[in-house]
């Protein structure tokens, strides 16, 4: 881990993702590896570089990218082979009627059906409530 360590700082991604992998491979036990912000990412190579990361992660690692936009990366092979999960903003949107029983068990004052089918509407437009 300490080459790994010192190739970030160094800023070698070339040589850092190859020693993860290493070290990944030699850890017991299942791994989650959590990337948050993906989106933030704008570098080509940095994408280019994930890509060869996910090609090789062990089978006992998962990777879990948050993302507001579809990361840039080739994941046809993973999509194909059954071995990604997606959720887009449509699968974590609540129904009217999530919206409905969640505002009963937690709003002491209750919403009108009007005002609920108005914050379901904003939320699919996409807009902030």
């Amino acid at each position: 881990m300490d080459l790994f360590i010192q190739s970030v700082r160094d800023g070698s991604v070339e040589t850092a993702i190859p020693l993860l992998l290493n070290d990944l491979h030699s850890l017991p036990g299942s791994i989650t590896l959590i990337m948050d912000d993906y989106h933030a990412i704008t570098n080509q190579s940095i994408h280019e570089s994930m890509g060869f990361f996910i090609g090789h992660l062990p089978a006992n690692v998962k990777l879990v990218i948050l993302s507001r936009t579809l990361p840039p990366l080739a994941l046809s092979r993973l999509r194909a082979q059954q071995e990604l999960l997606e959720l887009s903003n449509d699968d974590l949107r609540f129904t009217f009627d999530e919206i409905d029983e969640l505002q009963s068990q937690s709003l002491s004052e209750q919403l009108s059906q009007d005002e609920l089918f108005l914050l379901g509407k904003k939320q699919k437009d996409g807009q902030r409530v």
